[in-house]
């Protein structure tokens, strides 16, 4: 009763890949400095139906900001083709972040597009301009401008301030009217200071350095009372600690009448020198009671 092994052979066929059905996210972006491309590269896998790798696919995936928290009230569009550049480089508010352009990452746009390698969309050079949490990105097939398919959001990421790069006056103390000797400038309004990065967004994060303050002559020079221009000087509080990004000096004043004269704020961080002025201001004698 030997047994009998019977093999059948079929002719050969061929298993033709199915349509391109739906893409996923595979790496998903992670938290950014701004100005510089997100260290989460972001990968995108195209599948079809049946979940294989569409490794012939072609597809161009566009880039686009999802959710990037915009002040309450702030209407904040993106374009969503890049065919839209350089309309895009001009935002409705500069509250709403874009994206940097790659080749010129001092041009923001509103999208960006990657190519489909063998079913793979790899981007690792997606680089946002302005601080914020809960950002997302939208990534989307691209059949032609306008209309697109298998949208897909990333999840949320932080975008941090980058390096400081100049101290900015975000307050200005009073310049509508004279200015008495001695008066506190918190008594009409304080000067506020503060860091921002090359993208002019607030450094807010500790720093240990102070901001001082100091008067010089502005660039209009002496008109009258020339004395006290060259004897002019800040005094009170005239240094200040930065908080969340910002330092005030309410307690500052300058000491003598000046026709027009200037506050510098200075700083050293990072072993770069940086300063601010404010507008020219007029200061006149106290009134005698």
């Amino acid at each position: 009763n030997g047994s009998l092994d019977i093999e059948v052979f079929s002719n050969p066929f061929e298993i033709t890949k199915a349509d391109l059905a739906y893409m996923e996210i595979f790496e998903h972006p992670t938290d950014a400095v701004a100005g510089e491309a997100n260290p989460g590269k972001a990968v995108i896998v195209m599948y079809d139906r049946f979940g294989n790798v569409a490794t012939d696919a072609t597809e161009r995936v566009e880039v686009s900001i999802g959710n990037n928290a915009p002040a309450p009230g702030v209407d904040c569009w993106t374009f969503t083709t890049e065919t839209d550049y350089p309309s895009s480089l001009v935002p409705p508010s500069p509250l709403c972040a874009q994206i940097l352009r790659p080749d010129a990452p001092d041009e923001r746009i509103g999208s960006m597009i990657g190519q489909t390698t063998r079913g793979v969309v790899s981007i690792d050079c997606i680089a946002l301009d302005t601080i914020a949490e809960g950002y997302t990105l939208r990534f989307a097939n691209v059949l032609m401008p306008g209309v697109s398919r298998f949208m897909s959001e990333s999840t949320p990421f932080t975008v941090r301030p980058g390096l400081p790069f100049s101290l900015e006056v975000f307050v200005q103390p009073m310049i509508e009217r004279p200015l008495a000797a001695a008066e506190l400038f918190g008594h009409s309004r304080t000067p506020v200071v503060g860091l921002i990065d090359r993208l002019a967004n607030v450094i807010y994060y500790p720093q240990t350095a102070q901001i001082v303050g100091r008067v010089i002559p502005s660039a209009s020079g002496c008109v009258f009372d020339c004395q006290n221009t060259a004897n002019s000087s800040l005094e009170g509080v005239t240094t200040s600690d930065i908080t969340l990004g910002y330092c005030r000096f309410p307690a500052a004043f300058v000491a003598r009448a000046n026709p027009s004269v200037v506050v510098r704020f200075e700083v050293e961080i990072g072993g770069k020198a940086l300063f601010a002025e404010t507008f020219p201001l007029r200061i006149v004698h106290q009134v005698a009671v």
